[in-house]
């Protein structure tokens, strides 16, 4: 099994995100057999213990130490061991819904932004439109957890289209998908593009083998007068144990809600 720390920036530049914090922080899960994926969400105001320099919100490790510190403060949550580390510019990213000819995401609530209309139920989305469904958060109720599970669905239908069979068995179209993929990331130093390209080959997944979750919340509140996201530390400690031990389905069985 493999666990891929994704940490977003809305720049083009992907290499701007190091100048302050990420706004998207996610871990991938790809089971042994790679036949599952899950993709889980750790909201960017969950107020955690960062290593090093006390409590903050999680996304503040991206600013005080970059990538390798992120990683640190999840595997210190967590308790599991992140295998691989990816900056995604995500402007980049959602440019390949068009390479795609766009993608269809099941969107919870209906909204407005930026003079795009997405109406709740299964929306087609590409390019500026899709961006903008992933970028948006004041008109959703939720904010950041809304605009969290939107990218979650936007990755899900990228990757579900990508690794289709339609693409995966034309070479020239497959090739295309994953070259273009790969511009727009930038990982750690022991993953190459043909180890993505090998890892994308070795996935047998449609979209109902990808699964969308968010780390756990128990409510709300402040700290050095900030709202925060308050950490379910007992489910946490059994996320993070599913994680290790390869036992997702499990989680989702307890807590099918995610």
């Amino acid at each position: 099994m493999l666990n891929y720390v994704l940490l977003g920036s809305d720049s083009r530049d992907v290499a701007d995100a190091a100048e302050g914090r990420s706004d998207t922080i996610m871990v991938v899960h790809l089971n042994k057999e790679r036949t599952k994926a899950y993709i889980v969400s750790f909201p960017r105001d969950m107020y955690v213990t960062i290593p090093g320099h006390g409590k903050s919100k999680i996304n503040a490790a991206f600013e005080e130490g970059g990538p390798a510190l992120t990683v640190k403060t999840l595997e210190d949550l967590t308790g599991a061991d992140m295998n691989h580390v990816v900056l995604v510019d995500f402007e980049g990213f959602i440019d390949l819904t068009t390479d795609l000819g766009g993608v269809t995401v099941e969107n919870k609530t209906a909204f407005s932004s930026h003079r795009y209309n997405y109406p709740k139920g299964k929306i087609k989305i590409e390019g500026k439109k899709a961006l903008w469904f992933v970028r948006e958060r004041h008109a959703l109720p939720g904010g950041d957890l809304d605009r969290a599970e939107n990218q979650r669905n936007v990755i899900k239908a990228i990757v579900a289209k990508g690794l289709s069979a339609g693409v995966v068995s034309d070479p020239a179209r497959f090739s295309s998908f994953i070259g273009n993929l790969s511009k727009h990331l930038t990982v750690d130093n022991g993953l190459s593009d043909a180890d993505i390209r090998s890892t994308a080959l070795s996935l047998r997944l449609d979209a109902k083998d990808i699964e969308l979750l968010q780390a756990p919340l128990a409510g709300f509140g402040t700290a050095d007068g900030q709202s925060v996201d308050v950490v379910d530390e007992v489910r946490l400690a059994q996320l993070g144990k599913a994680l290790q031990d390869d036992t997702m389905d499990d989680y989702l069985q307890k807590y099918p809600q995610g």
